[in-house]
C-alpha cells in the first residue's frame, strides 16, 4: 500500500522514510492508505513495550508525536490523535532519551 516502485513492472521498492512515505501519501491522496498507516503505528504504540530498549521505545514514540499525532488530527480522528499522544507522553516520560 504504501511503498513506491523504483521502475514499472520492478520488483525493487523504493525505501522512503515514515516522514516521505507519509507525505508521499498525503500527495496522491492515497486516503485509504494513510489509514493503514496510522492504525498500523496506533497498534505499534500499544505494543510498544516489546521492544527491547527503552532508547528504541522513544524514538518510535518521538516519531508518533512528530508525525502520527499531526495526521491523525489532519484526518480528523481526534480520539486517536489523543490515544497516540497519551501513549508517547508515557514512554518519554520514563528516562533519557
Amino acid at each position: 500500500v504504501t511503498h513506491l516502485q523504483s521502475v514499472e513492472g520492478s520488483i525493487f521498492k523504493i525505501k522512503l522514510s515514515e516522514e516521505e512515505n507519509l507525505k508521499m501519501l498525503e500527495r496522491t491522496d492515497n486516503i485509504r492508505g494513510l489509514y493503514v498507516k496510522l492504525a498500523d503505528r496506533m497498534h505499534n504504540m500499544r505494543t510498544i513495550s516489546g521492544h527491547r530498549t527503552l532508547s528504541k521505545q522513544q524514538r518510535v514514540a518521538e516519531e508518533t508525536v512528530q508525525l502520527y499525532v499531526p495526521l491523525a488530527e489532519r484526518l480528523g480522528l481526534h480520539e486517536a490523535a489523543q490515544e497516540l499522544k497519551s501513549r508517547c507522553t508515557q514512554v518519554l516520560s520514563r528516562g533519557p532519551r
